[in-house]
């Protein structure tokens, strides 16, 4: 499922002419893109789920925000 935001990243990328690949599986991940050719990555993270911290200074709520700052955790080890 792309989300709204989503398809904004997507229309720029293309606007822009910057080949990209979407939602292509990474090992175990799905990053939201990849620019070709390059070691660039763009994940496109909501306020709510992903915790933002501006919002959520005292870490998240509950386990679902747990269990996506856990995974966003992993995820950016891995990628890095």
């Amino acid at each position: 499922m792309t989300s709204s935001v989503e398809k904004i990243v997507e229309e720029w990328l293309t606007h822009m002419q910057i080949p990209f690949l979407m939602h292509e599986k990474l090992d175990r991940f799905v990053p939201d893109f990849q620019i070709k050719g390059t070691k660039i990555l763009i994940e496109v993270q909501g306020d709510y789920y992903h915790c933002n911290p501006y919002l959520y200074p005292n870490g998240p709520k509950n386990d679902q925000q747990l269990r996506y700052v856990v995974n966003d955790y992993y995820k950016k080890c891995f990628y890095l």
